[in-house]
């Protein structure tokens, strides 16, 4: 994997205190996230602003006010800790050294040299959250490609999401099989994808696992490995196609030449295991082997470049088929 500058974690603050010292627009917003994740938000200010005041009043069991400057005891059992500074180093250092003491992770307001974390560009279909971190080189890249994604992302896909997380320990009951339970999921997705403007419902879920247990005596009649043969650039993962990147994600071993690179690669499920092999002979043998005995979706990779003819391709192309 290349390396990140930053770690995106998603952080659980039901019921855990934050604190914000200051009352400026940066800190609003900054409350109004904290306060929307669950949190206890304790706002430290001795002149809060008009916004902040309104914004108390709007969510007063989530935001309390104090109209004084903050002290060492605010901190105990302080999950965040948020300061936008006046614009001396050592109101941050002293901050900074107080918050950290009590366990808490800082941030402080455009000093990203001082924070413990950042935060980045959010879309909402909550639970469906998307952070978009651009890792301060250019906030308003992220606001663009949050504007992109908002426009391609279902409103209604939070509804589905919601329903989703209800269904699933009654799903592990009505589908207890992986490959059957993997199938439920793709139906799930290309459901709430198509973006059909209908609200997530548990009834259309159910409808779901019935259609899997019909198909299921013909799926396991005609249950064998099967492999898909894509020849891509070893080392340019915009050249695949979006048919090509799906038939990646849905895989559940990825039989590859060695040349294929890793940003290629992290295009597959994190889960699929993954098996190098040095040409097309050693594919077909590796290939050969896996299919007996097991109901597999593969993928080999060939690398564009150096590829030599397959020749015994027919040998294991499955039903899936053979894409080039």
């Amino acid at each position: 994997m290349d390396k990140l500058a930053k770690l995106p974690i998603f952080l659980n603050l039901e019921s855990k205190r934050a604190v914000v010292v200051g009352s400026g627009n940066g800190a609003l917003w900054k409350v109004r996230l904290l306060a929307a994740a669950g949190a206890e938000v304790a706002v430290f200010a001795p002149a809060p602003s008009d916004g902040m005041l309104a914004l108390a009043a709007q969510a007063s069991s989530r935001i309390t006010f104090h109209r004084r400057a903050w002290c060492t005891a605010d901190f105990a059992d302080v999950a965040v800790a948020l300061l936008e500074p006046s614009g001396e180093q050592a109101e941050i250092e002293q901050f900074r050294r107080q918050a950290r003491s009590a366990g808490a992770l800082v941030n402080v307001i455009d000093t990203p040299e001082a924070c413990d974390f950042q935060f980045g560009t959010i879309v909402n279909r909550s639970p469906v959250i998307i952070g978009i971190s651009t890792d301060g080189a250019s906030p308003i890249l992220g606001q663009a490609l949050r504007r992109r994604i908002e426009a391609i992302l279902p409103c209604e896909i939070g509804s589905w999401a919601r329903a989703a997380k209800r269904f699933r320990a009654h799903l592990a009951e009505r589908l207890p099989g992986r490959i059957e339970r993997r199938a439920f999921w793709e139906r799930f997705v290309d459901l709430v994808l198509a973006g059909r403007g209908t609200e997530g419902s548990i009834a259309r879920l159910e409808a779901i696992v019935n259609e899997i247990h019909a198909d299921l005596p013909h799926k396991e009649r005609d249950a064998v490995t099967s492999v898909v043969v894509l020849t891509v650039d070893p080392a340019d993962p915009g050249e695949l196609t979006l048919s090509e990147v799906r038939t990646l994600q849905a895989a559940d071993m990825i039989v590859h030449d060695r040349a294929i690179t890793e940003p290629v690669l992290e295009l597959g499920r994190r889960e699929a295991t993954r098996v190098a092999v040095l040409n097309d002979a050693q594919a077909a043998m590796s290939l050969s082997r896996l299919a007996s005995g097991t109901s597999l979706r593969i993928v080999h990779l060939r690398s564009r470049r150096t590829c030599d003819a397959i020749g015994s391709a027919s040998d294991y192309r499955a039903p899936i088929g053979h894409l080039s």
